[in-house]
């Protein structure tokens, strides 16, 4: 995923790499994003190891490392003990129902037996080596949960990702609505151009949007604020995704943000708490004597549902005609979110098909349609992934909305959570997913009905957050698209 310019303070990462969630994960993936939830402290880059104190004379005995690593590996590699998957149709499936090919599954687990076995054989060397010569303390904690993550992450899996226990309970908090931080979107500017070639700050965090009722907005932080130092270091030259987890922090700790407004500087003192993500962001669009409602969906996360339900309800309120569905820079989330949506949206028929490793299918179906028939539209881009390209497809299929933007990253595979011994979680890619009628899309991308690029050249690298109308040549199509379905 390239270096994103969105992300969301809470104490689970985004994913600069939604989001946090991508998929926020698991049905959908962190892709080509401009912006996703931060997801807690993944690993450092460097040294597996930490230099400490030096050792004394009276050298003690050590656990060797591979007893440690053996029983790790072994529990990532065949225990598969499930005790929460993301997707709400995979609760009730065996686990022995992955299996592919019984042959082809003994002659794999033979071949990594005996791989593994001299792989167990060099750490021990590595380990004994350092035991006896190495003149400081090894960090085994960090040495191990390194090797988790290098483990998954070199499985060939794209979308394959270990979490430590804390990082998939603070997710899963997110995606229930119970994040912990200052509640806020922030950018690294309003395009690419605030980094330096290194991805480093030039100025600052933007704050893009504060959430409502959050730390933030108590402690009076505004859009449009610049956060230039945290606790009294500057931000100038610092690491993009350091930054946010500057700000990241413990529930009730107190975090000092020196913040640039209106060419002013002042610090201001923020409690980090509890606040619900705001997944879905909406307003009225008044063109030609007419109130087109506007609704972008950052990331399908669990509180989506109901937030996509109250902001039509508001929209519909209002005296809405039309509405155009945002998804560009939405790299997906969790498949009973957007399903329930589509399920709110679509008429009686299926959704989704599910073609798991072994060949079997489940189909998913809407029992009923909630929305009256209007004009619709959703914009799509790059960077709309997975659970968004979905809705899209679904859309598209049962003819209920036109779509307009550029073609779509194409992820039509989801992945299950499994839990391991240690309490860690691994994601995992076990099955396709197809839309209602057309084809699977994974690796392909959707094209649009209508292909607008999406803002004039002056602008092109502007974040969504921070286009004005009449700069963003997609969404003013999608509203000319609409008025024209009106007359």
């Amino acid at each position: 995923m390239e270096n994103n310019n969105e992300s969301e303070y809470t104490n689970s990462e985004d994913t600069s790499k939604n989001v946090n969630t991508g998929d926020g994960e698991t049905f959908a993936e962190e892709p080509t994003s401009t912006e996703t939830a931060v997801t807690p402290g993944k690993k450092e880059e460097g040294s597996f190891f930490k230099p400490t104190a030096v050792k004394g004379g009276d050298k003690r005995i050590k656990v060797p490392l591979w007893v440690m690593i053996i029983s790790i590996l072994v529990a990532a590699t065949i225990v598969f003990q499930t005790t929460y998957v993301v997707l709400t149709d995979l609760y009730e499936r065996e686990l022995n129902a992955h299996k592919i090919n019984v042959i082809s599954e003994n002659q794999r687990t033979s071949e990594l037996d005996e791989k593994l076995s001299r792989t167990y054989s060099a750490i021990d060397q590595i380990s004994e080596i350092f035991n006896h010569h190495y003149i400081y303390d090894v960090d085994y904690d960090t040495l191990i949960e390194n090797i988790l993550y290098d483990y998954v992450a070199e499985t060939g899996d794209k979308y394959a990702e270990y979490y430590s226990a804390d990082e998939y309970r603070a997710m899963m908090d997110d995606s229930a609505g119970n994040s912990v931080g200052i509640g806020t979107y922030v950018t690294y500017g309003s395009n690419e151009n605030e980094l330096d070639k290194n991805l480093n700050l030039l100025k600052g965090v933007y704050i893009a949007y504060v959430m409502s009722d959050s730390p933030a907005e108590k402690a009076g932080i505004e859009v449009g604020d610049i956060i230039t130092a945290v606790d009294g270091v500057s931000l100038v030259g610092v690491y993009y995704g350091d930054a946010v987890d500057m700000v990241k922090g413990e529930f009730g700790s107190t975090v000092t943000l020196t913040v640039e407004r209106d060419g002013k500087t002042m610090d201001i003192d923020v409690v980090r708490g509890n606040y619900s993500v705001e997944t879905v962001l909406h307003r009225t669009i008044e063109q030609s004597g007419h109130k087109i409602g506007y609704l972008r969906i950052i990331q399908f996360y669990e509180v989506t549902y109901n937030q996509f339900k109250e902001a039509v309800t508001e929209l519909q309120d209002e005296g809405c005609e039309g509405i155009i569905f945002d998804l560009r820079d939405n790299s997906g989330g969790f498949l009973d979110s957007v399903c329930n949506i589509l399920d709110y949206i679509l008429p009686k028929g299926p959704i989704v098909k599910l073609i798991y490793a072994d060949g079997t299918t489940k189909e998913i179906d809407s029992n009923s349609n909630c929305i009256k028939n209007i004009p619709m539209v959703v914009l799509v881009d790059g960077g709309t992934a997975s659970a968004s390209e979905l809705f899209t497809s679904a859309l598209m299929d049962y003819d209920y909305a036109t779509v307009i933007g550029t073609t779509t990253y194409g992820k039509g595979c989801g992945q299950v959570f499994f839990a391991l011994n240690n309490g860690g979680y691994i994601k995992l890619t076990t099955f396709l997913y197809n839309p209602p009628y057309s084809d699977n899309y994974d690796g392909i991308g959707i094209t649009p009905d209508i292909v607008v690029e999406r803002c004039y050249d002056e602008v092109k690298n502007t974040n969504l957050f921070y286009l004005t109308y009449d700069e963003d040549a997609q969404l003013k199509a999608a509203v000319e698209n609409i008025l024209s379905k009106l007359k």
